[in-house]
C-alpha cells in the first residue's frame, strides 16, 4: 500500500511497520465505535469521555516511551554491582513503529474498559444476555450499512487525497498531514456536540415530539458555531505558531500557513456540518448522509484535485487543493442543513 502512495524510500520504510502495528487495532476500533453510539444513545456520554481520556493518556505515555526509549534505572549498587541490574525497566527506542504500537495498545485498553462498563452498566438493558434475532440483525444492517460504506469510502478518499498531494511534493505531504490532524482536533468539540444533538433528536422523535426533535440540531449548531468561531480565530491569527509545534521544516510551515487560516475561517461551518450530519444519523436518515458524503468527496473534490495537480502542476498549489477541500466540507454542511429543514426524516421508521 505504502509504495503506491509515495515513492520516498524513507517514508515507505517508516510507514510499513507503523501500518502493520496499527492494523492490529482494527477489531478494537469497531467495538469502541459500537460502544460510543450506545453510551450516547443511553444518555451516558461521560463513560465515553472518561474512557477516551484514559486512552489518550495511555497513547501519549506509551508512545513517548516506545518512540524515544527509556534507559531504565541503575539498581546495581543495591545488588553488589551486578551489571544485570544496571538498566532495570529499560525500554528500547522503536521510532515510528513505537507510535503505532502505543496507539494500538491504547485502543485495546479502551475496548477492555468499555466491556467492563458494559457488564456493569448495561447488563440490565440486555447486554450480552441474549443472541440477536434475525429481525434485529436486519434493522442493524439497514442502519449500519450506509454509515459503514460512508466511513470506508471517506477513509479511502483521505488516502487518495494523500496520494494526490504526494504528487505536489514531500513538503506538501507533511503539511497536509499536520493540517488534517489539526482540523480533526478543531472539529472534535463539534463531533461531541453533534453526537449529543443526534441523541437528543432521536429520543425526542422516539417519544413523538417532532417539534423538539427538529429544534435541537439548530440550537446545538448555533452554540457550537459560536464556540468554534473563537477557536478558529486562533488558527487565523497565529498559524505559524501552531504549525511550529508540529513542523520543523520552514518550507512545510510556509506551505501550510494559508491552508490553516482557511481551516480557521471555515471551522464554524464545520460545526453546522457535523451537527446536522449526526442529527440525521440520530433519527435514522443514514442513506442521505452517505449520499452527500460520498458524492461531494468522490465526485467533486477528488476529481477536481486530481485534475488540478496533474493538468496544472505549475499553478495548482496546496493552497488551491486545500481551498477545494474546505469548500467541500462547507458544502456538505449546507446540504445536511437543507435536508434537515425539508423534514423528510420525520417519516422514517426504524
Amino acid at each position: 500500500i505504502a509504495p503506491r502512495l509515495t515513492s520516498a524510500p524513507a517514508v515507505i520504510a517508516a510507514a510499513v511497520p507503523y501500518l502493520r502495528a496499527r492494523l492490529l487495532a482494527v477489531p478494537a476500533v469497531g467495538v469502541n465505535f459500537a460502544f460510543r453510539g450506545f453510551w450516547n444513545a443511553t444518555q451516558q456520554p461521560q463513560i465515553y469521555m472518561n474512557t477516551l481520556l484514559v486512552m489518550h493518556f495511555v497513547n501519549v505515555t506509551l508512545s513517548l516511551l516506545l518512540i524515544f526509549g527509556f534507559r531504565g534505572f541503575d539498581l546495581s549498587a543495591l545488588f553488589g554491582g551486578d551489571a544485570f541490574f544496571q538498566n532495570v525497566f529499560a525500554v528500547p527506542s522503536l521510532g515510528v513503529v513505537g507510535a503505532g504500537v502505543g496507539t494500538t495498545v491504547s485502543v485495546w485498553v479502551g475496548t477492555v474498559l468499555y466491556l467492563r462498563m458494559g457488564f456493569k452498566r448495561a447488563a440490565t438493558m440486555g447486554f450480552a444476555r441474549a443472541k440477536p434475532t434475525v429481525s434485529d440483525l436486519k434493522i442493524l444492517l439497514g442502519q449500519a450499512a450506509p454509515t459503514s460504506v460512508t466511513n470506508l469510502l471517506f477513509a479511502t478518499g483521505m488516502t487518495a487525497m494523500y496520494w494526490i498531494v504526494g504528487k505536489l511534493g514531500t513538503a506538501e505531504t507533511a503539511a497536509v498531514n499536520v493540517l488534517i490532524n489539526l482540523m480533526l482536533t478543531l472539529v472534535l468539540p463539534c463531533m461531541g456536540m453533534g453526537l449529543a444533538a443526534g441523541a437528543l433528536s432521536g429520543r425526542a422523535l422516539g417519544r413523538g415530539d417532532v417539534e423538539d426533535a427538529a429544534r435541537w440540531p439548530w440550537d446545538v449548531a448555533k452554540l457550537t458555531a459560536a464556540m468554534m468561531f473563537g477557536v478558529g480565530l486562533v488558527a487565523v491569527v497565529f498559524p505559524t505558531t501552531l504549525l511550529s509545534f508540529f513542523l520543523t521544516n520552514p518550507e512545510a510551515v510556509a506551505k501550510a500557513t494559508l491552508p490553516l487560516r482557511l481551516t480557521g475561517i471555515t471551522v464554524a461551518f464545520d460545526a453546522l456540518s457535523v451537527t446536522m450530519q449526526n442529527a440525521l444519523l440520530g433519527v435514522g436518515d443514514a442513506k442521505k448522509v452517505a449520499a452527500i458524503s460520498i458524492g461531494t468527496q468522490w465526485f467533486l473534490f477528488l476529481p477536481l484535485a486530481f485534475i488540478g495537480v496533474t493538468r496544472f502542476p505549475a499553478t495548482f498549489s496546496l493552497n488551491w487543493l486545500w481551498g477545494l477541500y474546505v469548500l467541500q466540507r462547507v458544502g456538505q454542511g449546507f446540504l445536511y442543513a437543507r435536508i434537515w429543514q425539508q423534514g423528510g426524516w420525520k417519516d422514517i421508521k426504524v
